[in-house]
């Protein structure tokens, strides 16, 4: 993305580096090991234009990829007055329901709401019955 600011991004790198991956077993006799298990990537660019924020998304905007999108985003609020956020979504493969969430909450806390450009069909069809704009 153009106008990327090292700092945001750096930022926003870091706190992924903080998500947890949970192993959870019923039965305390099965051991499962979880070092082949496929773990699907997620990465954020951010970059401030004005009063607007740029996301570029890629991977998996998932459960537990959410909650450090928005912690993210929470600080970036903080440090900048945001009215709108841009989000493109070409490199983004899937977002879970608690990705649409996080989605919602941006939209709600910025007036012009959430713009997502080149979503996929499948990312098109779950935020259907949202009022996120859709391009």
């Amino acid at each position: 993305m153009e106008n990327v600011d090292p700092k945001i991004t750096a930022h926003i790198k870091e706190g992924f580096k903080n998500v947890c991956i949970w192993k959870i077993s019923v039965d305390e006799s099965v051991d499962v090991d979880i070092c082949d298990a496929e773990t699907e990537s997620f990465n954020a660019e951010a970059s401030i234009d004005g009063d607007r924020l740029n996301l570029a998304l890629s991977g998996h905007l998932d459960t537990l990829s959410a909650p450090e999108l928005l912690a993210n985003f929470e600080k970036i609020r903080q440090d900048n007055d945001l009215k709108s956020v841009f989000i493109d979504c070409s490199k983004l493969e899937y977002v879970s329901s608690a990705g649409i969430r996080v989605l919602l909450i941006m939209h709600n806390d910025c007036a012009d709401g959430v713009t997502m450009k080149s979503c996929n069909e499948t990312i098109i069809e779950d935020l259907s019955n949202t009022n996120i704009k859709i391009l």
